[in-house]
């Protein structure tokens, strides 16, 4: 087995070099057990008098985005702040070289050091508070000794990242330089003449300064905007910086490690963790793993009807840090209408089942983003006019961002100087990536995309779907069957049918987060649009049942949910609401048919609700109203004749609410239209406006129960809701939870 601590000696110096196994490891259990055996090795080695830790060739290990992991305690290994320790009390100079990004486990050890030079690409960034936790491993508690509790609440309390400059400012590191030594001697020479021992308590000796920085933290706690940090997180932050001062250093990281491992178990701590680790999963767009029960699925780990995902990677390996694609061919087949996207009438976009456009196509939205990204784009389509208004979607939603403060003038004006307008097919020739709008059906679409076929040879192509179908289309001759891959865009997700790290790069370095899917979407909708459809049909058997429609909406907001069902329909209009089921391939329930019109009275003058579906997971304004239209409370009453009210409380109408979703996620899990059910929880965070720290319907029925679930859903038949998917039962009768699909990147 290879070995993630390289130790090699020269002469007086010893060189630790740490390289995860592999990528978002992090600082797992056998590294930290690697680790432990390399510093008894030197520590005790009385010929060794400087020891230089530095990180592989991807940089140090990394466990984004869930470094709390680092911290958690092991039986097989030490903990992390063990370590720290060890190195912070080793009685010859510790170096750490640090490059690339500092998170977690790698910022405690840095911090632990006797010196620490870190080369100017170098960034810190604490991203154990985004999952409502801190960071650990005695890494806070030894910068706060040494440069004070100011430095130590900036770095712990922002939400950017620092880079080496700033992070000299604050006291991060020592010095900002690139060491260039390769071996052992090369390193001993950069090294030699520096001091290599900083002060480790310096910061305690100025106790007014130390205490004016945590009275200032404890009272702005609490009042920015944008990302603030959850209060309970930022105050147990502050208390930490103050055991700093008040205890002996052991005793202080002991604290902090406490104040860790109390945050790290909350319900919110847990359900972002695993909102991380679905990100990360989803992103990697692997099968799940190998070890996931066999619950009479196929051979593949999966559930009947998945397949494993297509690998297109061959020997093209994508690192973390790569850089993006730089050339992507964009192409509209002629007789296909863009103009819809930027209108309010409705029917176009969303009647295609492409969702979230906000005023752009698909294709448009696309090409913008990827430019963003840094990819260079040739834009092309079939005729001069259908060109003329795609570039003026590309236009309006640079003007968007710009004017939303999103991007500045200068990077919107670099994003569309990397735009290149084409009139050809054969334009597109040497790109890196072809992505062609969907083409009409029939014979000239397949021509269409066998001439895309023979202009792009062996670079990877994808069909930008906006149809039923999300398999690889075939022409006539069927020499296309192997050669094109789907992918649907939705506000944040995109659904990519095979794995291929050119596609892969571009999207991620436009802000999309890659999710695989296998199999055909009833309908052609996305998986946001088939959840968003359960959610409101859930919404409706609630006021069906006898609860309040206000209240239904009022509950499910503040429990997380976004806006209620009812207060999405009022927001996407009638027509939206129609494309919205033929898309997800649901029938409108019966309240919705009766009801075509708004469910709230207007109270404050509002504008034109969007046709676009995507309209359905903003929040809702402020000043709304709660008072139902005329009509609607009698429209309830006829449909309710006959039928006993239920008296629900809010736990009731949250639990059949997560039932509907998590059914309707079973079903698309068991005909393979989702690969795990941690993507259903990503998707329902990012796309359907669920608030991540709820960890999504998937999490919440494991924490609930499966068998709670499926009881659930039997008892909403009597109301017309479908019979529970096979898939529960199998899944209660072998014992698992949805998390056991997941395979180990997610876990529970």
């Amino acid at each position: 087995m290879s070995r993630q601590i390289d130790v090699v000696k020269s002469g007086e110096l010893a060189v630790l070099t740490c390289t995860e196994k592999s990528d978002g490891c992090g600082w797992s259990p056998v590294m930290r057990a690697e680790l432990s055996r390399a510093l008894n090795t030197v520590f005790a080695d009385d010929t060794i008098t400087l020891v230089v830790l530095r990180g592989g060739i991807a940089g140090w290990p990394n466990a984004s985005p869930d470094p709390a992991g680092d911290f958690i305690p092991h039986h097989a290994a030490p903990q992390l702040s063990d370590l720290a320790h060890r190195i912070r009390g080793a009685q010859k100079p510790v170096v750490a070289l640090l490059a690339g990004e500092i998170i977690g486990g790698s910022f405690a050890l840095a911090q632990a050091a006797s010196w620490r030079i870190a080369d100017p690409s170098t960034r810190f960034h604490c991203l154990e508070t985004s999952l409502n936790s801190l960071p650990a491993g005695g890494g806070l508690t030894l910068l706060a000794r040494r440069s004070g509790a100011g430095p130590a609440l900036a770095y712990a309390l922002g939400t950017r990242p620092i880079g080496a400059r700033d992070g000299l400012a604050l006291g991060l590191i020592e010095e900002v330089e690139r060491i260039d030594g390769d071996d052992a001697a090369g390193l001993r020479a950069a090294l030699r003449g520096r001091p290599l021992r900083a002060e480790p308590t310096r910061a305690l000796s100025d106790r007014i300064t130390y205490l004016a920085a945590l009275e200032e933290a404890r009272a702005t706690i609490g009042t920015g905007g944008g990302a603030a940090i959850d209060p309970r997180v930022a105050h147990r932050i502050v208390d930490v910086v103050e055991a700093a001062l008040l205890l002996p250093e052991r005793g202080s990281m002991e604290f902090e490690a406490v104040a860790f491992e109390d945050l790290i178990e909350t319900p919110s701590a847990r359900a972002l963790r695993y909102q991380a680790r679905a990100r990360r999963s989803a992103s990697e767009l692997g099968a799940p793993n190998s070890c996931a029960p066999d619950l009479g699925a196929s051979n593949s780990g999966a559930p009947d009807g998945a397949a494993s995902p297509p690998d297109n990677t061959g020997s093209r390996d994508v690192e973390r840090g790569a850089a993006p694609v730089i050339d992507v061919g964009l192409w509209l087949p002629a007789d296909v209408d863009i103009a819809t996207g930027g209108d309010d009438r409705g029917e176009g976009a969303e009647g295609s089942g492409i969702g979230a456009e906000r005023r752009l196509t698909s294709l448009g939205r696309l090409a913008w983003r990827l430019a963003l990204g840094g990819a260079s784009i040739r834009l092309g389509a079939g005729s001069q006019t259908d060109l003329e208004d795609l570039l003026s979607v590309v236009a309006r939603a640079q003007a968007q961002e710009v004017s939303r403060k999103s991007v500045t003038e200068q990077e919107g004006e670099a994003a569309w100087s990397r735009i290149t307008p084409v009139v050809r097919e054969v334009d597109l020739a040497g790109a890196d990536w072809i992505v062609s709008a969907e083409p009409p059906k029939g014979a000239a679409g397949d021509k269409c995309l066998s001439r895309l076929a023979r202009v792009g040879g062996d670079t990877p192509r994808f069909v930008l779907l906006g149809g039923e179908n999300t398999q690889p289309r075939e022409t006539e001759d069927g020499r296309l069957a192997q050669g094109w891959q789907g992918l649907r865009l939705g506000a944040h997700i995109v659904e990519i049918t095979a794995i291929d790290p050119v596609a892969i790069s571009a999207l991620r370095a436009a802000r999309f987060t890659p999710v695989y899917v296998a199999a055909p979407h009833m309908g052609g909708g996305t998986i946001a649009q088939r959840l968003q459809a359960a959610y409101i049909l859930a919404g409706e058997r609630l006021a069906i049942a006898g609860a309040d429609i206000a209240r239904i909406d009022t509950v499910l907001r503040k429990a997380g949910f976004g806006d209620g069902p009812f207060r999405r329909l009022d927001k996407a209009g009638p027509a939206a609401r129609r494309a919205l089921f033929r898309a997800a391939g649901r029938t409108e329930g019966i309240l919705i048919r009766e009801w075509s019109g708004a469910f709230y009275a207007p109270q404050t003058p509002d504008r034109a609700p969007n046709a676009s579906t995507d309209a359905m997971t903003r929040p809702a304004q402020a000043g709304a109203s709660t008072r139902l239209a005329p009509g609607v409370g009698e429209a309830l009453d006829l449909l309710r004749e006959q039928r006993p009210a239920l008296r629900l409380t809010d736990g009731q109408i949250i639990a059949r609410v997560v039932a509907e979703l998590a059914d309707e996620a079973v079903l698309m899990l068991r005909i393979g239209a989702v690969n795990r059910p941690s993507d259903v929880d990503l998707i329902m965070a990012l796309d359907c406006g669920m608030r991540a720290d709820m960890g999504g319907p998937m999490h919440m029925a494991d924490a609930i129960g499966l068998l709670t679930m499926r009881n659930q859903l039997r008892a909403l038949t009597g109301e017309g809701a479908r019979a529970p998917d096979p898939l529960w039962d199998v899944l209660i009768k072998n014992g698992r939870k949805f998390s056991d699909l997941n395979g180990s990147a997610c876990g529970g």
